[in-house]
């Protein structure tokens, strides 16, 4: 359960930024669709590994008496893990190089020095 939801915990402050300004429209929707991929990877990945628990538990039930060929539970659960986190890894990185790149996107009146920081003391 902790695995679902720290994504989530980590990919939620990057809601704030989805209605940022972005230079690009791209960009824009890009940075939202990463934030719900971030922020539901890890449910998914949950949700994904139970549903699969449930159709084998459902499977062995009616197809008992017949011994069918089925795809070993490691093999699916490696390939549901191994998409999600590669997934979730490819969200964080965009989120991450985005975050920097948009620190060469600021106006140039975020460089000013604001009229009232001269009124306090400094010392050294």
């Amino acid at each position: 359960l902790m695995f679902s939801m720290l994504p989530a915990v980590y990919g939620c402050p990057h809601v704030l930024g989805c209605y940022a300004a972005f230079p690009t429209t791209w960009e824009r929707i890009a940075w939202r669709v990463s934030t719900l991929v971030v922020i539901g990877s890890g449910l998914a990945t949950l949700m994904l590994l139970e549903a699969v628990a449930l159709v084998r538990w459902v499977i062995s039930r009616i197809d008992r008496p017949y011994g069918r060929f089925t795809i070993p539970d490691e093999i699916v659960n490696r390939t549901i893990w191994s998409l999600t986190f590669s997934l979730y890894v490819a969200a964080t990185g965009f989120l991450l190089a985005e975050s920097f790149r948009q620190l060469f996107a600021l106006p140039p009146g975020v460089f000013e020095l604001p009229s009232w920081t001269g009124s306090f003391p400094h010392f050294g």
